[in-house]
């Protein structure tokens, strides 16, 4: 293998306090061809657009889910309230079917159904 003292002296002159082992490094970079130090570039910054592409489309899912999750609780509150609201209407059914069977008249005042009684 040939070395050109040009690129010993560049590859001294970057890194003054370096270890051997970057030093190889460094020889190495200068023999590759430039389409293949373009490609490792290209790579070497590819890898943490990758990362964060990742993080961010599973941080978007998980947002999804969550809000799916809180969609499913809102849809069981409201399903409970519902049935209270039919099972309410069905007593006040049933005390005025009985009132007027019993010949009373109305509601009586502080029934419920009225809007009258006691302040909220």
């Amino acid at each position: 293998m040939v070395q050109f003292k040009e690129e010993e002296e560049f590859a001294q002159s970057l890194a003054p306090q370096a270890t051997p082992w970057h030093t190889a490094i460094i020889r190495m970079l200068m023999r590759m061809r430039i389409s293949k130090r373009l490609a490792l570039i290209v790579l070497i910054f590819s890898i943490p657009f990758t990362a964060l592409t990742v993080w961010l489309i599973t941080k978007s899912f998980n947002a999804n889910i969550e809000f799916a999750s809180q969609e499913l609780r809102g849809t069981r509150f409201s399903d409970s309230v519902l049935k209270l609201q039919r099972e309410l209407g069905a007593l006040c059914i049933e005390v005025s079917a009985a009132k007027a069977r019993t010949g009373t008249e109305g509601i009586s005042e502080g029934s419920p159904g009225s809007g009258r009684g006691a302040p909220r």
